[in-house]
């Protein structure tokens, strides 16, 4: 009788998402995309394994990704302290670059030694959750408004008709941050010089001074002051803007908006919440939605497509395209 140890799990996919040998592909990033898409249908998170260089020590010549799971949780008689459990799991694909540039699987398992992850919480192993683009520049904006992290992400599951539907969780949004504050370190400064010069060329009579420390980083004592006189020029106590949502991104917005910025922004967040956005397909160059307005029987749903790598969406009804910059 088969023990439980011994038994393997295969993920129950469609056949087209299933890696094949000697399939070529015309990158690594379409080896990578592909085989987490067939990762997260399978239900089981991917990492990078092994890579082989060729003689000029620039170009990838073999490449091997392994189940999440592959290796040992004990590592010099200690456990691991975080992360999944390693189990030595052997499920994996390798591939070889070859005469023509391309890479085709020469190796591929598809048995697991463990139990696979169920459709619903797939989306939150580490190789299938993402800050989007789209989540990214909001996230900029809120942070611009001194909206806290954790309360961006409340504001993401109530966009998203829950924190399951979000697509990344808390703690992604705050690694975001923290490489968002380690790009910016050192050029803030240079940035605010910029726009007080732009100042002084508009208007001579415009005078600014600045402070830095040795690091050439401003202090933030007078950037803090600076900051509350902002607001409390943007502040009139008679005049009281009206939330209309009980979100707290409201409460923030109306403690450092202007009356006009607060309304027009509170439109477009009502404006948000009548939509439903739903994934119709996607490949490795672009995505289809479905976009309908909600609780109306007779609302027309237009498809918005979206190129990944222009950057650029279009939308069926014709009204708009962008291109993001």
């Amino acid at each position: 009788m088969e023990s439980e140890d011994d038994q393997l799990y295969i993920p129950q996919v469609k056949f087209k998402v299933v890696p094949k040998l000697k399939q070529e592909f015309e990158t690594l990033d379409v080896v990578t995309s592909f085989y987490n898409r067939y990762a997260k249908e399978g239900g089981f998170s991917t990492i990078s394994h092994t890579s082989k260089l060729g003689k000029d020590n620039t170009i990838v010549t073999r490449k091997e990704y392994v189940c999440s799971k592959q290796g040992d949780s004990k590592i010099e008689g200690e456990k691991r302290k975080r992360g999944l459990p390693k189990m030595g799991c052997k499920a994996r694909i390798a591939v070889v670059r070859k005469k023509t540039g391309k890479y085709a699987v020469f190796l591929f398992v598809d048995s697991h030694n463990h139990p696979l992850t169920s459709p619903s919480i797939v989306q939150f192993l580490r190789s299938h959750r993402g800050v989007s683009k789209v989540s990214k520049v909001l996230s900029n904006q809120l942070s611009l408004v001194n909206v806290k992290r954790h309360k961006q992400f409340e504001f993401f599951g109530v966009q998203a008709g829950g924190i399951e539907n979000v697509g990344f969780i808390q703690r992604d949004l705050y690694n975001y941050g923290s490489s968002i504050r380690e790009h910016k370190n050192g050029h803030d400064g240079d940035l605010l010089y910029m726009h007080f010069e732009n100042e002084k060329e508009k208007d001579p009579s415009f005078v600014y001074k600045m402070e830095s420390d040795e690091e050439k980083k401003f202090r933030r004592g007078p950037l803090h002051q600076c900051n509350h006189e902002l607001r409390e020029d943007h502040t009139n106590i008679e005049e009281k803007v009206k939330t209309a949502m009980s979100l707290d991104i409201e409460d923030d917005m109306a403690k450092v908006y202007t009356r006009k910025c607060f309304y027009e922004v509170q439109e477009q967040l009502k404006e948000s919440f009548k939509y439903k956005l739903e994934l119709l397909r996607e490949n490795e160059t672009e995505s289809m939605f479905k976009v309908i307005r909600k609780n109306i029987d007779t609302s027309k749903s237009c498809e918005v497509i979206y190129k990944k790598g222009s950057d650029f969406a279009s939308c069926s009804c014709r009204k708009w395209t962008k291109v993001a910059r």
